[in-house]
């Protein structure tokens, strides 16, 4: 007759700085944690470590979907340019959001494409500085992509 015997096995779960060597790396953050972090920032920091990498880009992704201000000027932008090309990205961050209601940027870095998606329906107040680059294409978008604008300021410098 076999014999059966009731092993008892200690397993260890290393927690994850105890696999890194004591280090425990941003990645391995749940994305809340980080949602919560970003929450706590300026809307140039949110930009500037939203592209450093793919979660964190997702993360703010999901912030700017629902601020219902988004204002950077001169200082925020001046910030945002110390990183390598972050206007050609913010595009990225800006998707659709139904609680954007007051937008204001200075556009000294942006072009024409830009228009695409500055420009958001639920928009009420629209302020953009430095619209040298511009055309009469950009008032004529404003126009049919911005109904319920109350307030417009567009300024070449």
């Amino acid at each position: 007759m076999a014999e059966s015997s009731n092993r008892r096995v200690k397993v260890k779960n290393k927690s994850p700085a105890e696999k890194n060597g004591g280090e425990m790396s941003l990645d391995q953050l749940s994305s809340e944690v980080v949602a919560t972090i970003m929450t706590k920032l300026d809307v140039a920091s949110i930009c500037a470590i939203s592209f450093t990498c793919r979660s964190f880009r997702v993360c703010a992704q999901d912030i700017f979907k629902f601020l219902p201000n988004l204002h950077l000027l001169k200082r925020e932008i001046a910030a945002l340019m110390e990183i390598a090309a972050p206007i050609d990205r913010l595009g990225r961050l800006l998707l659709p959001n139904p609680s954007l209601r007051s937008l204001k940027l200075d556009c000294r870095r942006l072009n024409e494409s830009s228009i695409d998606y500055l420009l958001q329906p639920g928009l009420l107040e629209l302020s953009l500085r430095n619209c040298f680059k511009f055309s009469g294409r950009l008032l004529s978008e404003v126009g049919i992509r911005c109904k319920d604008l109350r307030l417009l300021s567009i300024s070449l410098r």
